[in-house]
């Protein structure tokens, strides 16, 4: 146990070993509580990386859209960054909603296709404090959101990329300046 007080770390008593052991009040006991608890790191892992993501691409669009009024208030705004501004605005939006499903559908209580961030989250809530096995529907479903994930990871870093093109150019033409832009110093 530690505190922390003026920026320094003090510690204020040591480790102390203890054993920890499962109560048995499951019904349906997991054959190998290993097992579980590695997949629920595996679980807890991706949604962390999923919400860094969520928060990437916010990130993204804010930016995309500070350019765009920088651009516009340039004196001769540049049709070519303003065309760059508009492709990536188009390629948001079904990222969007490979992250958080169709919410226009859902609205209208159409059904939908499940987004990562249901398949991750439903895991989360179905099984998070479950004793009994993992169901392989549950495990099956995580290994799609991964991988699903990794496909919006690269598509996002790719926008981050298109996105600092974009600024590059910004202080190129001498736009204004944008939020999270750095300034170009010679």
């Amino acid at each position: 146990m530690s505190k922390v007080f003026d920026g320094k770390i003090e510690q204020l008593v040591g480790p102390v070993p203890f054993n920890v052991k499962l109560l048995n009040q499951s019904s349906l006991p997991a054959k190998d509580m290993a097992v579980n608890v590695a997949f629920y790191k595996k679980v807890s892992d991706l949604s962390k990386e999923l919400s860094a993501t969520n928060d990437l691409l916010d990130q993204i669009e804010s930016r995309i859209k500070n350019a765009e009024l920088a651009i516009i208030d340039m004196p001769a705004p540049a049709s070519d960054l303003l065309k760059g501004i508009y492709d990536i605005k188009k390629t948001i939006e079904p990222i969007k909603t490979k992250l958080n499903g169709d919410r226009t559908l859902g609205s209208r209580e159409f059904e939908t296709k499940s987004s990562i961030n249901d398949r991750l989250y439903g895991i989360m809530y179905s099984v998070w404090n479950n004793t009994s096995d993992v169901p392989k529907t549950f495990m099956d479903d995580y290994n799609l959101a991964e991988r699903q994930d990794r496909e919006v990871y690269a598509l996002i870093k790719n926008l981050d990329t298109q996105v600092g093109v974009i600024e590059a150019q910004l202080n190129k033409n001498k736009a204004p300046y944008t939020p999270g832009r750095w300034p170009d110093k010679k």
